[in-house]
């Protein structure tokens, strides 16, 4: 299974983020619609919600907010991207990792760029890089979003790519698809062949589809 593989290999992935994310500098922040506090703030206000995030950072004394597999999160409605016949792709499949914008991040691992695209509508990914990798023989694919623009400038399809090499910054609301900056971070195996894009959420009534093929990325920045 694609999990137990990427966590035998953990040792050797360098931090997406440096310093890298510790349960001492990082908050796990809860985006679920069971959180009562996100009903008090307009969530198509992105100033306001930006002032919210950075400001819970702040006062729990971290450097990083993170959190959001699998959760259910109304504030998808927002956007009529996320409309899926009858429902909304309210359940996320991907990490969040609430940042400051301009903030560098890295490559995890050596694999190569798969493909990148600015996806420019209103509540998507904006400036996007998906990677491909191998581990015991077996493919899979990492997924940035909301990166700034500059992350996708020079770029290449098959583009061989090292661990710890810089890959780009995080976006700002300008250029992020209009969210509090932050990186959406996904682990795919299989990408239907999809390319600079992938859903990141998912309506209920397609939840275990997209379960089997989005995988929890905690490996990727705690000893899980």
């Amino acid at each position: 299974m694609l999990k137990e593989i990427i966590k035998k290999h953990q040792s050797s992935f360098h931090p997406i983020f440096i310093p890298e994310l510790t349960n001492e500098n990082t908050l796990v922040m809860d985006f679920s619609n069971s959180n009562a506090k996100l009903k008090s703030i307009d969530i198509e206000d992105t100033s306001k919600m930006t002032e919210y995030i950075s400001n819970t950072i702040k006062a729990n004394n971290c450097l990083y907010g993170y959190g959001g597999y699998l959760e259910d999160r109304d504030v998808y409605k927002r956007s009529p991207l996320f409309a899926d016949g009858d429902q909304h792709r309210t359940i996320h499949l991907g990490v969040d990792v609430w940042t400051p914008a301009d903030t560098p991040f890295y490559f995890p691992l050596d694999g190569k760029i798969h493909s990148f695209n600015n996806n420019e509508t209103y509540g998507d990914y904006g400036p996007t890089i998906i990677t491909e990798h191998v581990l015991d023989d077996t493919k899979f694919y990492l997924l940035f979003g909301h990166l700034s623009m500059d992350s996708i400038k020079n770029l290449k399809p098959g583009q061989p790519i090292k661990a710890g090499e810089q890959g780009g910054k995080v976006g700002n609301p300008e250029e992020n698809g209009n969210w509090p900056p932050h990186i959406h971070f996904q682990v795919i195996s299989n990408l239907m062949d999809k390319k600079g894009d992938f859903p990141g959420t998912a309506s209920p009534g397609k939840f275990d589809e997209f379960k089997t093929i989005c995988h929890d990325p905690e490996v990727f920045f705690f000893n899980a």
